[in-house]
């Protein structure tokens, strides 16, 4: 913005006012020089035209003192100044924190027919809506019948199985008798009956051979005693047919015990084997058959535990939708209703309405915590950190000054299509007072650095000739246009870090 050097003012405002003055004195003299002999025009008519002239031009010297009083009604000298800097944005006042109310039924069973009214402040803990209890009731009497049936069946399974386990101990009893039996029996055949039979074989054959030898000497002394005539033939034959059945008896016995050995001892031995494996397997199968019915029965058990508990956790999440159908307030503060889309239009949560899982209907907005959301420039983005100190001051209230702190910092824009990117920094107010509501509009002042006793200038005091800032310098009875360069900004200083020196006096427009 070009604006006019102040120092052309007041030389126009001498030359008017002589002028003026001369004019008067040839007007009222009838000098031949006079502007009115010049003119040659009648005392009145002349008279009503320089007034006419005089308040103009009265008026516009006034105008242009007005406009140089205004331009230099301030003038300062440049100094050290210790200030702040700042990141001045605008905002909204918001809460910190919004609890969303939400249905916890499941599926769409949440019917409103009581709901707190709007605006209304609450405390945490306060019921705000409740919902129809009526199939949450439903569910939960269901949901216990099927649970004591379930039960029942529980008890019916355990007893099973314990009856089972009794017959199995009393199977295997019975198993393991057999088994040892078996087992005994093939050890007498293996070590019992079969050697006693095989002895009494080989007695057999002992006797018959020494029956055989005393047949054998008898036959002699009869041959001896039939030679001499003491016995007659038939006798002595007689003495050799009883041999001869001896030998024959003993042949027989020999042949005996072959076949024993041969054939029957070996099959008897087979008979003890397959005896005892018999048994043995016996035993096992009876193991296996029990342990196989036990575990079925077992696992029939474990499945109607799971099935109670399954039941018993459905009870306790049918208990917990009862307790759901009254809705609580999470947070302090003011009940807001949201809206929901219907077929004929978009409109508010109402009684009657049904309410999604999940699906909000009611929001809390938490007023004890408020933060100011505003959009900084991003040629002063880089600048704002994290816990910085924040002054804002309301639009409402402009007399009071609140405290706060840098919350959040936006690290990327939403708006990439606009001339100028903002980012949006959240702003918490630290103990805020009870006059101040969401909705507010607020200037933010970020301090981003402290600067001391560095030369500065008022804020006003910059102006811009062709996107240049500078100031007036007053020299003398002159004031002329110097170009600075500017160093930390605050709110109500400006860092000159060129273009002027200590003791520099500037004028500028009063704001």
């Amino acid at each position: 913005m070009y604006r006019i050097p102040l120092n052309r003012w007041p030389v126009l405002r001498v030359y008017s006012i002589k002028q003026l003055a001369q004019w008067r004195k040839d007007f009222w003299s009838g000098s031949s020089n006079s502007f009115v002999q010049k003119l040659k025009a009648p005392r009145a008519v002349l008279a009503l035209s320089v007034l006419l002239i005089l308040a103009l031009v009265i008026g516009l010297t006034t105008l242009g003192y007005g406009d140089k009083k205004a331009a230099t009604e301030k003038l300062y000298q440049v100094i050290p100044q210790s200030f702040s800097a700042e990141v001045l944005s605008r905002g909204v006042v918001k809460p910190a924190q919004v609890a969303s109310i939400v249905s916890k039924l499941p599926g769409n069973r949440g019917t409103i027919v009581w709901m707190v009214g709007e605006g209304v402040e609450v405390k945490s803990g306060d019921v705000v809506a409740r919902f129809d209890t009526k199939p949450s009731e439903d569910q939960l009497d269901k949901t216990n019948r099927d649970l004591a049936d379930t039960r029942s069946d529980l008890i019916d399974a355990k007893r099973k199985l314990e009856v089972r386990v009794q017959e199995q101990q009393g199977a295997l009893e019975a198993a393991q008798r057999e088994k040892e039996i078996s087992l005994l029996k093939a050890e007498d055949i293996r070590h019992g009956s079969s050697q006693l039979e095989l002895k009494k074989l080989h007695q057999t054959i002992e006797q018959a051979q020494r029956r055989l030898a005393l047949s054998d000497q008898e036959v002699d002394d009869f041959n001896e005693l039939f030679q001499k005539g003491y016995v007659s033939a038939r006798e002595l034959e007689s003495t050799r047919n009883e041999r001869l059945v001896i030998a024959e008896a003993l042949a027989i016995a020999k042949a005996d015990l072959a076949n024993f050995q041969k054939y029957v001892l070996p099959r008897k031995l087979r008979e003890a084997e397959l005896l005892s494996e018999a048994a043995k397997l016996e035993y096992d199968r009876v193991i296996r058959t029990s342990e196989a019915e036990l575990k079925k029965l077992k696992e029939a058990v474990v499945l109607k535990e799971r099935e109670v508990q399954r039941f018993e956790a459905m009870v306790n999440r049918a208990k917990d939708e009862l307790l759901h159908c009254e809705v609580k307030a999470p947070i302090d503060g003011i009940v807001l209703y949201k809206s929901t889309k219907t077929n004929e239009a978009e409109r508010k949560f109402r009684v009657g309405d049904r309410v999604w899982a999940g699906q909000a209907f009611m929001e809390l907005p938490d007023n004890n915590e408020l933060v100011v959301e505003s959009f900084v420039r991003e040629i002063d983005i880089a600048r704002v950190e994290r816990a910085m100190a924040v002054n804002v001051q309301l639009d409402a209230l402009p007399n009071m000054i609140l405290a706060g702190r840098v919350e959040s910092i936006q690290r990327h824009t939403d708006n990439s299509l606009a001339e100028q990117q903002t980012f949006r920094v959240e702003t918490k107010l630290i103990n805020p007072d009870a006059k101040i509501l969401p909705g507010l509009s607020a200037q933010v002042a970020i301090v981003t650095d402290s600067r001391e006793n560095v030369l500065s200038v008022p804020l006003a005091a910059i102006d811009y000739q062709e996107n240049e800032p500078g100031v007036w310098v007053k020299d003398n009875d002159t004031l002329r246009w110097q170009p600075v360069k500017q160093g930390s900004v605050g709110s109500e200083w400006v860092e000159i870090t060129e273009g002027l020196n200590q003791g520099d006096w500037i004028a500028y427009r009063a704001l």
